[in-house]
């Protein structure tokens, strides 16, 4: 049969995904070639042998299943070629997701899977917040490539996914002009893109602090933060970062500040902001927020 599906590492597990909850899956591989493989599973209390053909949108799976006595008699074959993972299904817009946290040397590592009836239905599914970085088409995020790889090979291509970096504080700043809401961007300093004034926590300083500070700084403004930060997940390559951004309610509009030179400023509207903001994350927080104001 033809499998066809989309993969996505997590920006963040869902609440119904809470580690320990799922389903715990052994799976070792009997041969693995560069488009083909076959492997044996245990997926709870069940077991399978399964011969896959292809790469990337569409494979073709063939599955049959075994016994454990079966399994148990193949495992030792599989040396070197396992992983652990436990696996979390939840329905998300009439489509099921797979969620799949890894365990043993891939631990960190948090990947979800979703299967389509057709590639048309494929292409036009949106993920839900929780999925970032799509990697489909990436070989490297493979089971078969995963479960190859050494704990050297590990920690050189997927130390930035496993360990993440720390979280940074951010600022949306809110300016009312004829008693509608308008969002203060900036660009940043190196590939000029808008998004709204973000940095570094601070040891000696809390995080609404930080946000003022930012915003200060980078948009020349200042205001008071009126409700709890939204989260902001955007990706590099295989890095993600994580933005709690905090809206801040622009009391004083300073016509110089001190990274005025370094970046642009611009006040718009809602749907004028949504066109400059690129990452798809900044987009849902701001229509988020502009539903509460």
């Amino acid at each position: 049969m033809n499998e066809i599906e989309r993969k996505f590492l997590l920006n963040y597990l869902p609440d119904k995904a809470s580690k320990g909850s799922g389903i715990q899956i052994l799976q070792g591989y009997l041969w693995i070639g560069e488009e083909r493989e076959a492997r044996i599973r245990q997926y709870g209390k069940k077991y399978f042998l399964t011969l896959k053909d292809g790469s990337g949108l569409t494979r073709q799976e063939y599955e049959v299943s075994i016994s454990k006595k079966q399994f148990d008699q193949l495992w030792p074959a599989t040396e070197q070629l396992r992983i652990e993972k436990e696996r979390h299904r939840i329905a998300w817009n009439g489509r099921t997701i797979e969620i799949d946290v890894f365990n043993g040397l891939l631990n960190g590592l948090r990947i979800a899977e979703v299967e389509f009836p057709d590639e048309q239905t494929a292409a036009s599914f949106q993920p839900p917040p929780w999925c970032g970085q799509e990697v489909t088409e990436d070989p490297l995020f493979r089971n078969q490539t995963l479960g190859a790889m050494s704990k050297k090979e590990i920690e050189e291509k997927l130390s930035i996914v496993i360990n993440p970096p720390d979280k940074s504080i951010g600022a949306i700043p809110i300016i009312y002009l004829n008693d509608k809401p308008n969002y203060i961007l900036v660009t940043t300093t190196g590939s000029g893109r808008w998004i709204f004034p973000k940095g570094t926590p601070e040891d000696n300083m809390k995080d609404q602090q930080v946000a003022q500070m930012e915003a200060f700084e980078e948009a020349g403004v200042e205001g008071e933060i009126f409700q709890e930060p939204l989260p902001v997940y955007y990706w590099k390559g295989y890095q993600c970062f994580v933005i709690d951004y905090y809206p801040l309610r622009v009391e004083k509009l300073l016509m110089t500040w001190e990274e005025m030179k370094q970046r642009e400023r611009k006040i718009c509207q809602f749907d004028e902001a949504l066109k400059l903001l690129e990452e798809p994350s900044f987009t849902r927080a701001l229509t988020e927020l502009s539903k509460e104001l």
